[in-house]
């Protein structure tokens, strides 16, 4: 796959295989509560802590908040990719169904001096 032309540090198949990786292994149980939602109409929050993603990998810092309009719909790609997966390998799948109005939000961001004002006007 190539390189978006938004000039992201990895390509947009290795993004959402690495956020299905950190879906999978931290929101496991958040994911599995969403799939036992019954209306599939309503949209869903997948809250991450973005320190615990940003440890994961370098470049998906530099993606997640230099690039984050690109990056953060990848995130909602990702988590209904990683309902589709655990929905397909389910035994029992009555009462499940994935999904497609789920949003990555991401909390816990880094303070950075250069776009936190105290006050307004500068």
């Amino acid at each position: 796959m190539e390189k978006t032309g938004a000039g992201l540090p990895l390509d947009q198949g290795e993004i959402i295989t690495i956020l299905q990786s950190y879906i999978d292994d931290q929101h496991y149980k958040d994911v599995i509560a969403i799939l036992r939602e019954k209306d599939e109409l309503l949209h869903y929050p997948l809250t991450v802590l973005a320190l615990s993603l940003f440890e994961l990998n370098m470049e998906m810092t530099d993606c997640l908040l230099q690039h984050s309009l690109t990056t953060i719909p990848l995130l909602d790609t990702a988590i209904c990719n990683v309902q589709t997966s655990i929905y397909n390998t389910a035994v029992y799948r009555e009462g499940l169904s994935v999904k497609m109005n789920v949003h990555g939000r991401l909390t816990g961001l880094p303070l950075c001096p250069e776009v936190t004002r105290e006050t307004l006007p500068q």
